[in-house]
């Protein structure tokens, strides 16, 4: 009877330490992340206009490395050209570029809106061409 205890004690021990690591994982570390795409700003912005669910399902919550030019210039945003919204990392600042920079950014894909035509990318990082 003492040795059923033991093994309950012992199952309920593992599950609930398995469970406690499954929910409670580290956060996802973009800037480290190898980047599961290498595309120029063009053609990513081409791909989804031309077929928005393709592009979804290819490219959201995927790390993406791409070359562009800087059209507009915020605090905690950029825009690349043609139309890609980069919300930056946040330890970094746009405070040392200017329009029509080019740069080579890594970021996370998330999404494409509509509205505006534009895709979403979010903890972006960057190095200057």
């Amino acid at each position: 009877m003492k040795k059923k205890g033991l093994i309950a004690a012992a199952l309920l021990f593992v599950i609930t330490f398995l469970t406690y690591n499954y929910l409670y994982q580290d956060h996802r570390n973009i800037l480290k992340e190898n980047a599961s795409f290498n595309i120029s700003s063009t053609e990513l912005s081409l791909q989804f206009n031309s077929n928005s669910e393709l592009a979804n399902k290819k490219f959201i919550n995927t790390v993406i490395e791409f070359q562009g030019t800087i059209s507009k210039l915020a605090k905690e945003f950029i825009i690349i050209q043609p139309n890609i919204f980069c919300m930056l990392d946040s330890n970094l600042s746009s405070t040392n570029l200017n329009l029509g920079d080019t740069l080579l950014l890594k970021g996370r894909c998330i999404g494409f809106d509509d509205l505006f035509m534009e895709v979403k990318m979010d903890n972006v990082s960057f190095t200057k061409r």
